[in-house]
Formats: structure tokens, sequence, C-alpha cells
């Protein structure tokens, strides 16, 4: 029999929620118009609406990666640039499929501290606008949260987006991590979206118990955003059984409570493992990763133990993701083999 285990590599890499599975199960009964025609999805998408307070639309895609170049198609034209920062996720992580499907150029900034966009450093890129030589910047586009697990606060979101839409551009989030930034700030998803300025949301649901299927929350009217979907092909055919995902995840607020608990887990990791002789940490634990640097000697014995990825910054840094189906007694084991290990290596 094959064994299962369990690590913090990514919070990609953790279960389904099990009610999502009986989701599933449940819809998956009889036929249904298919595209998304069908009275089951025009319900749930009707219900994401209702959760940002409406005056939005969503519209299903497949995985994150669709969900950021399709938005982003949407709204930035082939001789248009998105300003991110030099870690976000489309310019790392999604092989150019931003600048392949746009046409349009990324501008890629170093961001301050905490890896967030500021006004200040945003501020000579608007030197670019009217000149016919230069991609002319029409999207920002902030993660939420960032690639180094900080938050976006809701008084940073709307200073972005005011600056924004004074110099004629739009606002995009990458929320792969959204519900865990919701959970972080306790507050509601409209006050960190459509009351915050934000204009187009990937909302993500694969990293917080989904199976796979992501949305897109327009608050701007983007109406051609169906065609620019399919187009991607991002569009699925059987989308009751996305639909049926983000159901059970919204049903009684279990998004907020399954990305609570892996926060919670997460602060737990960072806790312990900043008691550890010789580890440091490199980042805020602010949401559910973790950025912290071990002892060289004992990177890879942990890793044995139990899987992680090195960070994209620093020696010896490396990134703990925790899930909603991580444990607390997984946390101490872990913590508990870096106290042993340190202590050899000391001595």
């Amino acid at each position: 029999m094959m064994e299962f285990q369990k690590f913090f590599a990514s919070d990609n890499c953790a279960t389904v929620h099990p009610r999502v599975m009986e989701k599933l199960a449940e819809v998956n009964r009889g036929h249904a118009i298919s595209y998304g025609e069908d009275p089951y999805t025009k319900q749930v998408l009707a219900q994401i609406a209702e959760l940002f307070g409406g005056s939005c639309e969503a519209h299903f895609v497949f995985n994150g990666s669709g969900a950021n170049a399709v938005c982003l198609n949407a709204m930035c034209p082939t001789w248009g640039g998105i300003i991110c920062t030099e870690l976000a996720h489309i310019n790392c992580d999604e092989t150019g499929a931003v600048e392949h499907l746009t046409g349009g150029k990324l501008y890629t900034l170093r961001g301050n501290a905490k890896n967030k966009l500021t006004v200040e450093e945003m501020e000579p890129l608007l030197s670019k606008i009217g000149s016919q030589h230069a991609s002319q910047p029409r999207v920002i586009s902030i993660t939420q949260c960032t690639e180094t697990g900080t938050v976006y606060k809701l008084d940073e979101i709307q200073t972005i987006a005011d600056f924004a839409h004074a110099n004629g551009m739009m606002l995009h989030m990458d929320g792969a991590r959204f519900a865990n930034a919701v959970a972080a700030l306790n507050c509601s998803p409209a006050a960190m979206t459509r009351l915050a300025g934000v204009d187009a949301l990937s909302f993500g649901l694969s990293k917080n118990g989904g199976m796979f299927g992501e949305a897109i929350v327009c608050f701007k009217d983007l109406p051609h955003m169906p065609y620019v979907r399919k187009s991607c092909t991002q569009l699925i055919s059987k989308m009751r059984f996305i639909a049926a995902q983000f159901d059970a995840m919204l049903e009684n607020d279990l998004w907020l409570s399954a990305a609570s608990h892996a926060n919670a887990m997460a602060k737990r990791l960072s806790d312990g493992l900043c008691t550890v002789n010789g580890v440091f940490c490199a980042a805020p634990t602010e949401a559910n990763e973790v950025f912290v640097v071990l002892p060289h000697q004992i990177i890879e014995p942990m890793r044995a133990f139990m899987d992680f990825h090195d960070a994209d910054f620093g020696m010896d840094t490396v990134r703990l993701v925790a899930s909603h189906d991580t444990t607390e007694q997984e946390v101490d084991a872990f913590v508990a083999m870096a106290r042993e290990l340190a202590q050899k290596a000391a001595s």
C-alpha cells in the first residue's frame, strides 16, 4: 500500500477538503447544461458576488495562472504594461504566460522590505505615459498575500488603487492566498477589494482546500472577459464541478475557517522554530507562510523528515507553508526535530 505523507512544501500539496469531496459527489448526478449555463453554477456565481457585496461579476477558470493570465489579458492591451514586483508570481512562476497572452510588458520593481509595491517606487514609470516608444503602464498587479508571506493592509491597497486610477491604470490583485489575507486582517472580502479600489481579483481556491478551479471577480465592467477566457483556453465545459467546490467552501464560511487554521499553524510553527538555537525569522509570519534561516547542517535532514522548499532570497533561507489540514502534532514534531538536530550540530 502507498505510504501517505504530509509536509510543508506548499499548500498546493495539501489534501482536498473533505466537504469539497462530498459536494463534488453530490453534484455528480444526472446531466447539466455545459459551459456554466446550468442553474447551479449561476447560483454559486451569484453567491460569490454576494460575498463581495454585489456590484461585481465572477468567472470560473481552471487554475491560478489561468486566472491571472485571463484577467490581465482583459485588462491590458498589447501595447500596455503591467507593474508588479520582481518576485511576483506572474513574473517568476508562470513561464511568461501573462506576457505571452497579453502581448504586454511586465514592469518589475524591487518592492519594499516586505515585498510590497509603493507609490514612490512606481512614480518614475509615469514618465512613460504618452511616449509612443514605451509600453504604456495600464495595470498594477499586487499579490495578496505576497510571495514572501506578508499582507497588504487595507490602507496600502487603497493608496495604490488611488494612484492607479489617478493615472489611467487599473488595479489587479493576485489572490491565490486571498482567504489567508482576509483571515489575517479579520476584514470582509469587500473591504479588501471592491471598497479599497481593486478592479479585478484572482480569487484562489486550490491552495485553500479545493481540488482545482479559481474565480476571476471583476469589480470594474470588463464585458469582454468571457471571450478572453475562452480564447485563453480557460473555459471548462463541466463547470458545475468548479462551482461545487466554491459552494462547499462558502457554506458556513468554511473558506475562512480553513484559512484561519492554516494561519494559526504557521504562527505556531514560526514561534516554535524561532526558539531553536541558530534559527532566525527571515520575514514576519503574517499568514500561512513561514520564512526562516536554518543552520546549514540541519537543512537536508529536516527536508528528509518533512519536505519544504528553499526560499528565493537569502542563503539557507527556507519556506514552510501550513495548510488547512496541518495539525498541531505535525508542527510540534517538526520543531522538536529541528531542536534535536540543532543541538547535535552545535555539540
